[in-house]
């Protein structure tokens, strides 16, 4: 793959904060872009690989859900260059899988989804993000879940491990829900996670 002819620029908000890195770089050093995937197939490379090609062992596919922790509160991290505040769900995978693709689904009782920022976080701590903000995605009247949503940029990541899905609101500022209760805010709710992929091979 090649990505230099393909320019994928960092996304920010208007003051500052990137939301989007645009081509990231995985714990395997394999690069992706939300815009163009893996980037272009340099053709020669691929021949070439192909007259020595071994064929993957069998394919393996883990499904998981989050069952022992409940609902966290969606805090409102705020349209800055900050850390944001933490309201995630985590799924711990025990199995050795080298991924291919993975595929989550989630559900929140947030009703605005263009004020969401979602990132997916692999045991390796490779972050890619799953629905970034501003998006034309409608108001709804109780919540916004995702059926079924595939998230690449994992290839050749271990499974094994935690997996974090997090969400923040970024339309307010940092602190403005400080004087909340936290039962009054909006939940990530359920969070489940389906690894397809292989047994590791040598390296």
């Amino acid at each position: 793959w090649r990505q230099g002819l393909l320019n994928h620029p960092a996304r920010k908000t208007a003051l500052g904060r990137t939301f989007d890195a645009g081509w990231h770089t995985n714990a395997r050093g394999v690069a992706f872009s939300r815009w163009f995937g893996y980037g272009l197939v340099d053709a020669q490379a691929a021949v070439a690989l192909a007259r020595t090609f071994q064929p993957l062992p069998a394919a393996i596919s883990i499904e998981q859900e989050t069952t022992a922790t409940g609902p966290t509160p969606i805090r409102y991290a705020g349209d800055q260059a900050v850390a944001p505040q933490d309201s995630s769900l985590a799924i711990s995978i025990n199995q050795d899988v080298t991924v291919e693709r993975v595929l989550i689904a989630f559900e929140t009782t947030h009703t605005k989804p263009s004020q969401l920022l979602v990132t997916l976080r692999s045991p390796s701590g490779t972050v890619i993000p799953v629905l970034v903000p501003y998006t034309s995605l409608k108001d709804t009247a109780n919540g916004f879940e995702v059926g079924i949503l595939g998230v690449n940029g994992f290839l050749d990541e271990s499974a094994r491990g935690e997996w974090r899905l997090s969400v923040e609101d970024i339309s307010q500022t940092r602190g403005s829900d400080d004087q909340n209760d936290p039962a009054g805010l909006p939940q990530l709710s359920t969070f489940a996670l389906r690894i397809l992929g292989h047994a590791p091979t040598a390296p």
